[in-house]
């Protein structure tokens, strides 16, 4: 089965800081970083979210890695939890 991972998407641009929840899966069966990936969901997107539009969006992503038992659900849920001191 391919692996399938929960990421918070990000633009990278200081100006726009566009972030996007979405949860790819690796179609090429090769390393993670080289591997050929497709979006399986895109969750809310918003450009420069304010510190509540964030969480917002790590608890959409969350819930859908939850839903669909993403093969990195630990790792995103310790992320989740060091940004947001929960």
């Amino acid at each position: 089965m391919n692996k399938i991972i929960g990421q918070m998407w990000y633009c990278g641009d200081d100006e726009c800081n566009c972030h996007q929840p979405q949860i790819i899966e690796n179609m090429s069966h090769t390393s993670f970083r080289h591997g050929i990936w497709k979006n399986v969901w895109e969750g809310t997107y918003h450009s420069d979210p304010d510190y509540d539009e964030l969480k917002e969006q790590w608890d959409e992503l969350i819930s859908k890695c939850k839903e669909m038992n993403v093969d990195n659900l630990k790792e995103m849920i310790e992320e989740y939890s060091e940004r947001y001191e929960l």
